[in-house]
């Protein structure tokens, strides 16, 4: 886990800069995502200073709107909802087939006797996602956070940075740390929770000897948690979207009859782009119409789809054999964001 450094502006916990230092020599390699960005997420507020109590702002989500207030003396509340999700990630296109709605409320209690410290910080989030054509398809993810100073002895020491220095200076010339971004949409394109957008190094030359790589994964990861296997599916996408048909039609023979085959469908339909959808089309409505429905259930979470895939679906459910399909819900893992 590296070190994480947080340039704010003091007072309002306002976000400036998220900066982390790394010991990897890789220069597309990815910081993942874990409880210390929880934590900075949580306290610091993606807010602008002096832009008022209500705005719309950047979270790793999209843009949605924040709400500052005061509950009462020394206690203050943060509330984000009414998200606009950019459809960056995972998160459909189709406007109205995937509803979603996703809610932050963080309470703030500053120390009651002397100074203005935050004493207690508690956080409750919610990501629900509904299906306007699958009734009984919902997904509902609920966190709560709670942080309490414990210790409030004050050590003097000699300062690491010049004063001369901003805190974000600080962080890349003394700690050198490099810095993730200025603002959520920044920062999420630099770690590790969603598709990649570009082709990285390790992709140029790439062979679907990588599918042997990942069957390997799943199968030593059925037992882990499901966070695992959302890391692992991730993967799947980012080397699919890199693959030849000649690959991805190799790899639908190779994985058929193991219990790798559903979440690799999964990952064929999420990744949404029109080879893939070509490939995906022709192979489950012909060598393994099994998996046509799962296929197109996961391509309805797909955040690349566009008119041409939308026109091949309408081809798809007029066919003579999909109306002996029934929709039956199921579990899917999804990159978390």
């Amino acid at each position: 886990m590296p070190d994480v450094y947080v340039d704010f502006i003091q007072g309002g916990n306002n976000l400036e800069g998220l900066y982390v230092t790394t010991a990897l020599n890789e220069k597309n390699r990815k910081s993942n995502w874990n409880v210390l960005f929880a934590i900075v997420y949580a306290i610091m507020t993606p807010a602008k200073n002096g832009a008022g109590d209500e705005q719309n702002i950047i979270t790793p989500y999209g843009q949605c709107h924040c709400r500052f207030s005061k509950l009462r003396d020394k206690i203050f509340r943060r509330q984000i909802n009414h998200c606009q999700f950019d459809g960056i990630r995972n998160f459909t296109s189709i406007d109205g087939l995937t509803q979603h709605n996703y809610q932050q409320s963080v309470v703030y209690i500053q120390n009651a006797k002397s100074n203005a410290d935050i004493v207690d910080i508690e956080g409750e989030e919610k990501m629900i996602l509904k299906s306007s054509i699958i009734p009984d398809w919902n997904l509902i993810v609920e966190t709560k956070i709670k942080m309490k100073m414990t210790n409030r002895t004050i050590f003097s020491a000699e300062s690491y940075c010049s004063t001369k220095l901003l805190a974000g200076e600080c962080a890349e010339d003394v700690f050198k740390a490099k810095q993730l971004g200025k603002n959520w949409n920044e920062i999420s394109q630099r770690l590790n929770i969603g598709l990649k957008k570009e082709r990285s190094k390790a992709n140029i030359n790439f062979s679907f000897q990588i599918y042997l790589y990942l069957k390997a994964v799943l199968q030593e990861s059925n037992n882990e948690f499901p966070d695992k296997k959302a890391d692992v599916l991730a993967a799947i996408v980012n080397s699919i979207l890199f693959a030849t048909d000649q690959d991805l039609l190799n790899a639908i023979k190779e994985f058929r009859n193991t219990p790798i085959m559903p979440v690799f469908v999964d990952a064929i339909g999420l990744t949404g782009t029109k080879k893939s959808n070509t490939i995906g089309k022709n192979a489950f409505t012909t060598e393994a119409p099994e998996f046509l429905e799962r296929f197109l259930q996961a391509l309805a979470q797909t955040t690349k789809i566009d008119i041409a895939i939308i026109n091949d679906l309408k081809v798809i459910i007029r066919l003579p054999f999909f109306s002996l399909l029934k929709f039956v819900p199921d579990v899917y893992f999804y990159s978390r964001q």
